[in-house]
């Protein structure tokens, strides 16, 4: 998850991401996982995987790797999770 709202600029063979002040570009093909990766929400990698056809494992650690995202720990869970209300009748 990432706590910020980086741009994605789509190019013809390339993507870059510019956020926290840095701009790293990836092949075009990582565009629909990158935009889950960067939405802000929780993504399971192995359901993104399958549903981009993307290496999302090795996507996400490039993205940590330059703090652009963090894993989501048991204590970000629970605080991103007590942000959402339960609906009422």
């Amino acid at each position: 998850m990432t706590d910020f709202e980086p741009v994605i600029q789509r190019n013809d063979t390339t993507v870059d991401v510019l956020a926290a002040g840095k701009k790293i570009t990836f092949a075009a093909k990582a565009y629909p996982a990158l935009g889950l990766l960067l939405s802000g929400h929780p993504v399971r990698i192995a359901e993104a995987a399958t549903a981009t056809g993307v290496d999302v494992a090795q996507l996400a650690e490039t993205l940590v790797k330059e703090e652009l995202c963090t894993e989501l720990t048991p204590a970000l869970s629970s605080a991103y999770t007590g942000l959402v209300t339960a609906a009422t009748s």
